[in-house]
């Protein structure tokens, strides 16, 4: 359980970054999701850091089997980030696997598993994040972006799971989307380039929200530099960084003004 004085200094932290969305929504949002949490490393924190030096909050997707073992003080390390307001843990499955079956057809945690499957993937994940953070989190992000039918319907059966990761979702109910209308690594896995990436953002323009990927584990000097200069690009041209519950709110103040 969290002790006490986390457990308020993160409803405080939340409460005004809550209030603060209510008010007017910023231009350009873009949340930065970074994926593939599975314990204490120095790139994880060296990636906090820089996000944290240029004032831009993250979102960071656990697998969720990662959590069956409390290593390097694991579980307070979460805790710690999760109660400064400058990070927030999403969903990110349960054990990020692909293999291939009898017929050689490749099956994903989340696509061509069934039903029975995902559910039970999903739901683990929900509960052992809950159990360990206090909150089941509100936000979900397939493994390899990968969905089908059957993760819609799981998806529809939740509550707590408000804001979905995605490039495109059909069906789903109740849900705030967060396309990944940029892309953050054009060199592959773990790889950003400012370049490309800016030339990329050239073409798409005007966008008025992103959720932009990283996999900072895999980040070595140089892929910090050039995820510095994205950042320093977006600060630049007037972006807003936005936790997945802070956009959450902001979202449904708009429908609500719109009744």
């Amino acid at each position: 359980m969290m002790n006490r004085s986390l457990m308020f200094f993160a409803i405080a932290v939340f409460v005004t970054a809550t209030n603060a969305y209510s008010q007017k929504a910023p231009e350009k949002i873009a949340i930065i999701k970074a994926d593939d949490v599975r314990g204490v490393t120095a790139s994880w924190n060296r990636f906090f850091a820089i996000s944290d030096k240029k004032g831009v909050k993250v979102s960071a997707g656990i697998i969720c089997n990662s959590l069956l073992e409390d290593k390097k003080g694991y579980y307070q390390w979460l805790k710690s980030y999760q109660a400064s307001g400058k990070v927030e843990f999403w969903n990110h499955g349960w054990d990020h696997k692909r293999w291939k079956d009898e017929s050689l057809k490749e099956r994903r945690e989340f696509k061509g598993t069934g039903y029975d499957h995902q559910k039970k993937h999903f739901e683990d994940a929900q509960n052992i994040m809950k159990s360990i953070l206090g909150d089941a989190p509100n936000a979900f992000g397939a493994p390899f972006n990968s969905i089908d039918a059957n993760t819609v319907k799981v998806m529809n059966e939740n509550t707590d799971m408000r804001l979905f990761f995605c490039y495109n979702a059909k069906g789903l109910q109740h849900k705030v989307l967060a396309p990944m209308a940029l892309r953050g690594e054009h060199d592959g896995t773990g790889k950003p380039n400012f370049a490309k990436f800016k030339a990329d953002y050239q073409k798409k323009k005007p966008l008025k929200f992103a959720a932009i990927q990283f996999h900072p584990n895999g980040f070595r000097d140089k892929q910090f530099v050039e995820y510095t200069k994205i950042l320093d690009f977006l600060i630049a041209e007037g972006w807003t960084f936005a936790l997945p519950s802070e956009y959450v709110t902001l979202q449904d103040n708009i429908k609500k003004k719109a009744k």
